[in-house]
């Protein structure tokens, strides 16, 4: 986890929710088995409700508001082959450009996949 930082400083500058607690980083071998000029990380954290619905506000084409509404995420998108979709009660996902947001709504940990 000592390399989170560089990790983040992509050309895109993510960031992490406010107040976010990293449980893991690791890097996205199942993407780039299938993407072999890909790269990625998974960073499991966890945030408070608030500061969750925010950054999807300010980091997605969706409003914070909804996102326990309709869980979109399914297994079978290369981009998420590193998760395990059994351990996401309720998954959520929003995809950036270079990356994808996955959120468990039914509350215990998120999860970002950068890749």
């Amino acid at each position: 986890m000592e390399h989170l930082d560089q990790i983040l400083a992509t050309e895109s500058e993510h960031k992490l929710p406010e107040g976010a607690d990293v449980a893991s980083v690791a890097p996205a071998v199942e993407y780039t088995k299938h993407n072999p000029r890909g790269w990625g990380y998974i960073i499991a954290f966890t945030a408070t409700d608030p500061a969750i619905r925010q950054y999807v506000t300010d980091n997605t084409s969706f409003s914070g508001k909804t996102i326990d509404r309709n869980p979109t995420s399914k297994p079978g998108d290369i981009q998420l082959s590193d998760l395990n979709f059994d351990e996401i009660s309720r998954p959520w996902s929003a995809g950036f450009s270079d990356g994808a947001l996955v959120l468990e709504t039914g509350g215990r940990q998120s999860r970002w996949a950068v890749v």
